[in-house]
């Protein structure tokens, strides 16, 4: 017990003054010793000189325990703890305590960090103990104590970063604390009015205006031990008073304008406004489109006027204005469509305004106007226009500067043609009823009326009947009128007669016979119509008219085989014509033919007729060679009684059988034009009525049935239907197989088809 209380009596007396209610009762139990720590607030001590304690070492009493808590120190406040370095010996625990309001990183380390509260730096220190214990060979507690003054880093604000207005100087507002002195500093070429004071007035220099910022530092220096000072600064942008250009004055013709000469710089916003009543696309824009109102438009000058107002905190607004003419387009007005009459003149009254001059001109006509250059002014249509019965009236606005579009309408002007109306002067009727085809022109409506007794079918239509009257028919004629009525606006009606007269004509003479003549007899034929109106005859020779015959008889002395063929007259005035009957009139002209004959079976014809036309009389020369001879119409045995053949006819073939060859000679007549031959249906034998060789294709190429042709005793043909043709020619003087396809008589002519 005597040695515990030594030892506590050698702590006590090492205790400063006010730490022994630090400690708790010695005799507490070694676990309790952690709980003297306060919470942990740790510094980072300074360089600066502390003040040197001894160590404590226990009584002399066999122990060897040693403690201490370092020298007393003066720290700058960087960090937020502090390194503690204690040192000890021959302890069993160690315990460090404080009389602050920090705390330790682990108060159970030699080696630790102290945190200090903020207690402890608003009184500038704290005590920190170190307790060591030791029980062997008996319990034992020495305590060592440090002083720790604590000196804060300095700090300071300059400010927030903000900006002036160009040729303005600046009100600074800075804050600092733990300093020893103040001092600004700028990046640029301005001046302070102290630079040891928080709120000096800085003005900017030459160079910060013209780069429109500078950079502004606040230094804080340090008191000991610290050996930093704190610095910080602001950003001081120097706006420069807005600049502005509307862009240059203008003349605009009629449209929206693009304001694209626009300039602005250094400004925060823009403004369009006008003097005018148009409007902006958007008036914010530095760039936008003015569309002009309806009062712009009248020509006079407005202002465009650009604002742009200043960044902040500027206040000056910046301003300019152009000046801005606009001109209209030009506007015209022809007029409302017309309709007139023909030969009307047109009274034109146009409209216009915003032009430099005026002009009329016509589409699709050829009229002329009064005065061209006016709006007030008539037209006189051309024969052009009235014959189309439309045209186009246009009217032209040429524009002023700076507009370069010409603007153009027109009216449409309708003509109405006066009605025309052109009837015959005389008309003849054959019976008691007149087909009347009036055709007026531009109408609206017509009505008939007669001199006679009659009556019309419909006397309100141009084409008619009109039926004649009992005194009509006495009077043998009627005179009839036409009155038409005008299309509107047209008013003068027109009307036209014509003479009807009723006759009935007849045919008095109609003297038109076949007949055949021997070559140079005479030709006589009349034909002769009665009627009151007078006429014509024409004469016509197988379809020609023959220019040189006039009059109701044709006489021709001494015909020849020209003159044969088909004749007929007509006679005709303006109202009907008669045609006569047609005359057939054959011409016989001497001629010979010599047929050749071969010996044996062959087919023969001509185209003579003998003075004598009994058979045996024209085969007298070579009967006695002659074995048969026949046709369809009978059969002749020479050397018999058999002969059924009387007469010689050129309008058939014969076959013959001869004894030798041998040649026949006829001499007669042949008729011209050529007898037709009817080729039966099926087989038959078709006679070469002509003295020259015939073609086979233009002899029946408009007789398609015939479909063909061939030698009786020998080989040469032609078969349409197998495009076969040996044959070639037809020769006079033969007769040759012919087939007809058709179930009727096809009539065969020569020479051929044409």
């Amino acid at each position: 017990m005597k040695t515990f209380f030594l030892c506590i009596t050698l702590l006590l007396w090492f205790l400063p003054d006010g730490a022994t209610n630090a400690l708790s009762i010695f005799s507490q139990p070694t676990a309790s010793l952690a709980g003297i720590a306060d919470e942990q607030i740790g510094f980072i001590p300074s360089s600066a000189t502390a003040k040197k304690s001894d160590k404590i070492t226990a009584p002399d009493s066999g122990l060897r325990m040693t403690v201490f808590a370092g020298n007393d120190t003066t720290v700058c406040l960087t960090t937020d703890a502090i390194p503690i370095q204690g040192y000890a010996t021959d302890y069993y625990y160690v315990s460090w305590a404080h009389t602050g309001d920090g705390f330790f990183d682990d108060h159970t380390q030699l080696h630790t960090t102290y945190s200090p509260g903020q207690n402890d730096i608003a009184s500038g220190g704290v005590v920190l103990y170190l307790v060591a214990i030791n029980n062997t060979p008996i319990y034992t507690r020495m305590v060592d104590s440090v002083e720790i003054t604590i000196v804060p880093a300095p700090q300071c604000f300059a400010g927030y970063d903000d900006a002036i207005c160009y040729g303005e100087t600046y009100q600074l507002q800075g804050e600092a604390q733990y300093f020893s002195s103040l001092q600004w500093i700028t990046t640029g070429d301005g001046t302070f009015d102290n630079i040891s004071q928080l709120a000096p007035i800085y003005t900017p220099g030459t160079d910060d205006r013209t780069s429109g910022e500078v950079s502004i530092l606040l230094i804080a220096n340090e008191l000991a031990p610290c050996t930093l000072p704190d610095i910080n600064g602001i950003n001081l942008t120097i706006n420069k008073a807005p600049e502005v250009s509307a862009g240059a004055d203008t003349l605009l013709c009629e449209g929206v304008y693009p304001l694209a000469e626009a300039t602005a710089a250094k400004y925060e916003s823009v403004l369009w406004r006008t003097t005018g009543d148009g409007t902006f696309s958007d008036s914010t824009e530095l760039n936008p489109v003015y569309f002009p109102g309806s009062n712009d438009l009248e020509g006079e000058e407005i202002f465009l006027v650009l604002q742009a107002f200043p960044n902040q905190p500027c206040w000056i607004v910046a301003t300019d204005s152009l000046l801005l003419q606009v001109i209209a387009k030009p506007w015209v007005f022809a007029g409302e469509g017309q309709t007139i009459c023909a030969d009307d003149i047109v009274n034109c009254s146009g409209q216009a305004h915003s032009y430099e001059q005026i002009h009329w001109f016509v589409i699709a006509g050829e009229g002329t106007f009064e005065y061209p250059d006016s709006l007030t002014t008539t037209y006189t249509p051309g024969q052009y226009e009235i014959a189309g019965g439309l045209c186009y009236l246009a009217l032209l606005a040429s524009p002023k500067y700076p507009c370069s579009v010409a603007e153009y309408a027109w009216l449409e002007l309708k003509i109405i043609k006066k009605p025309t109306l052109q009837l015959p002067d005389h008309m003849i009727s054959l019976a008691d009823t007149v087909n009347l085809l009036a055709q007026p022109q531009s109408y609206e409506s017509c009505l008939w009326a007669t001199s006679g007794d009659g009556t019309f079918s419909n006397a309100g239509s141009p084409q008619t009947i009109y039926y004649a009257g009992h005194n009509d028919l006495q009077q043998r004629q009627a005179l009839l009128s036409l009155m038409v009525m005008p299309l509107s606006p047209c008013q003068s009606t027109v009307s036209d007669t014509v003479s009807v007269g009723f006759e009935y004509p007849m045919i008095m003479i109609d003297n038109m016979p076949d007949q055949t003549l021997v070559a140079g007899d005479n030709l006589y034929m009349e034909f002769e119509v009665e009627s009151l109106e007078p006429g014509q005859y024409r004469w016509y020779h197988n379809g020609m008219w023959q220019q040189n015959i006039s009059g109701n008889e044709y006489y021709k002395l001494q015909v020849s085989y020209q003159d044969a063929g088909f004749y007929h007259c007509v006679f005709y005035n303006s109202y009907f014509s008669f045609s006569s009957d047609t005359a057939h009139i054959s011409v016989l002209t001497e001629a010979t033919q010599t047929l050749t004959i071969p010996a044996g079976w062959s087919a023969i014809s001509s185209c003579i007729i003998p003075p004598n036309i009994e058979i045996l009389a024209v085969l007298e020369p070579i009967i006695r060679k002659i074995i048969i001879v026949y046709n369809d119409s009978g059969v002749m045995y020479p050397n018999t009684t058999k002969n059924d053949l009387d007469y010689w006819n050129t309008n058939t073939g014969y076959y013959i059988k001869t004894t030798e060859n041998c040649t026949l000679t006829l001499q007669g007549y042949q008729q011209i034009p050529a007898p037709v031959v009817m080729a039966k249906p099926g087989w038959s034998l078709l006679p070469v009525n002509s003295l020259q060789a015939v073609s086979v294709v233009n002899l029946i190429d408009c007789r398609p049935e015939i479909t063909a042709i061939k030698e009786v005793a020998g080989t040469k043909i032609y078969w349409s239907e197998k495009a076969i043709n040996t044959l070639i020619n037809l020769q006079p003087g033969k007769a040759y197989e012919i087939f007809n396809s058709a179930n009727y008589e096809v009539p065969i002519s020569f020479p051929g088809c044409n």
